[in-house]
């Protein structure tokens, strides 16, 4: 189940406010391309050319903002 709440006053944050565990962040990262969505870039933060950053355990993360701001993520556990 997911719940969400109308804000009447609503600001995007400056965090991840959703996030989403993938199978293949390759695969996944083309879909948001394909529709023109591309993944944010943190400066100090070792992303690959697609926006892409491996954590020391190999698991793999990309963020982008959806049309209203927020900032949201994808995560595939063990990279791929």
């Amino acid at each position: 189940m997911l719940r969400l709440a109308q804000v009447d006053d609503y600001r995007p944050q400056p965090f991840t406010i959703a996030g989403w565990q993938v199978p293949d962040m390759g695969t996944s990262i083309d879909s948001l391309e394909s529709r023109g969505i591309d993944c944010i870039r943190y400066e100090g933060m070792d992303q690959d050319d697609r926006g892409i950053w491996t954590t020391p355990s190999g698991d793999q993360v990309a963020w982008f903002k959806d049309p209203e701001g927020n900032t949201l993520s994808l995560t595939c556990f063990g990279g791929g």
